[in-house]
């Protein structure tokens, strides 16, 4: 870890998160058609109705759940030849919403899909049939038959967003799974909301970098989710000791959340179940910095409370 950039944040204004449900807010499915066939796929497909771009947006949407219309367009940046990238591929979304490829999720501002929109933010999925259809083609899709709640959406939100940007960085260095399951002992299995590995190379000075990612919205269930999963993030830590360096990064919506945060789980290395350092990151950070440039460590006081935040360089 480089601390070059060493820097004691007392304040530090952070914009506010497009991830973030306010407690009215609800989000809705806009779709009219919500499936289609794989057969249907096909004759699409045949027709030369769906092409190559259709086809990287369902790959897109395969391998990490659900991505806001801003990321998947970032993807697709890193991943069209310069011959099929345009300024918006609206027409492109519409066409597969109303064959019922993608769904379309928006947040309204009551628990009615009549009332005003929340936010701007657009979120697409695929429907059941499409991601049947591609499941195939993609190393380890995303997992299908889990039925999200709305915090959950918007966590795989934050965690796509950062992993399709750090893979516009490191795509050749290392791997990355989103929404993962990990079994600890003889313990259920536990879901982390992402992992990057870094690549094994030869003649390696030291273990290659994990990172497991956490997101952590503001929601009811904030505190217990953030004291379980870090807790299990060290046992993590602790199993793979001979295979990895562990980090664990907090991917959180606002600092304000942070510093509440940080009452409710020790970060200190005295702790005996520490084994791997803990940082935060912020969501708005992600969109223009790199995530190795984007983590900070939380220096808690006697009373548990946050006096310093140290923005931090990481070096893999």
């Amino acid at each position: 870890m480089d601390k070059t950039n060493q820097q004691t944040y007392k304040t530090l204004s952070v914009h506010s998160s497009p991830f973030h449900l306010e407690k009215d807010w609800k989000l809705f499915c806009e779709n009219k058609n919500k499936n289609c066939s794989q057969k249907e796929i096909d004759i699409l497909i045949a027709k030369e109705i769906l092409n190559t771009i259709d086809l990287e947006i369902m790959r897109i949407l395969a391998e990490y759940g659900y991505v806001n219309t801003y990321n998947i367009t970032y993807a697709l940046s890193t991943r069209l030849p310069d011959s099929y990238k345009k300024d918006s591929y609206q027409r492109n979304f519409r066409k597969m919403v109303r064959a019922g490829i993608l769904l379309k999720h928006c947040i309204h501002a009551d628990d009615s899909p009549t009332a005003p929109y929340a936010t701007p933010l657009r979120i697409y999925s695929l429907s059941p049939g499409a991601h049947t259809y591609m499941a195939p083609h993609i190393s380890v899709p995303f997992p299908n038959r889990l039925v999200l709640s709305q915090t959950c959406v918007l966590d795989c939100l934050a965690v796509s967003q950062l992993l399709i940007h750090f893979l516009d960085t490191y795509s050749d260095q290392c791997t990355v799974r989103p929404f993962i399951y990990r079994r600890i002992g003889n313990q259920h299995n536990i879901i982390f909301d992402g992992i990057i590995r870094f690549n094994v190379a030869d003649k390696m000075p030291q273990l290659p970098l994990q990172i497991i990612l956490i997101s952590i919205r503001d929601s009811p269930n904030t505190f217990t989710k953030y004291t379980s999963h870090v807790a299990a993030a060290q046992k993590v830590a602790a199993i793979d000791t001979k295979k990895y360096r562990t980090i664990i990064v907090i991917v959180t919506e606002s600092l304000n959340l942070i510093r509440t945060l940080v009452k409710y789980l020790p970060l200190s290395t005295d702790d005996k179940n520490f084994y791997a350092p803990v940082y935060f990151t912020f969501d708005s950070l992600l969109f223009a910095d790199t995530l190795f440039t984007s983590l900070f460590t939380a220096a808690p006081d006697d009373n548990g409370n946050i006096s310093t935040l140290e923005r931090i360089r990481f070096n893999a």
